[in-house]
């Protein structure tokens, strides 16, 4: 279910937290 797309919350980081992959998934709440 991992969506190519930023919410907004991961606009600001710069991160993908669909991607368990990532380095920051867990940056967000």
């Amino acid at each position: 279910m991992a969506r190519p797309a930023l919410t907004d919350a991961d606009e600001t980081t710069g991160c993908l937290r669909v991607l368990p992959g990532s380095q920051c998934h867990d940056y967000l709440p």
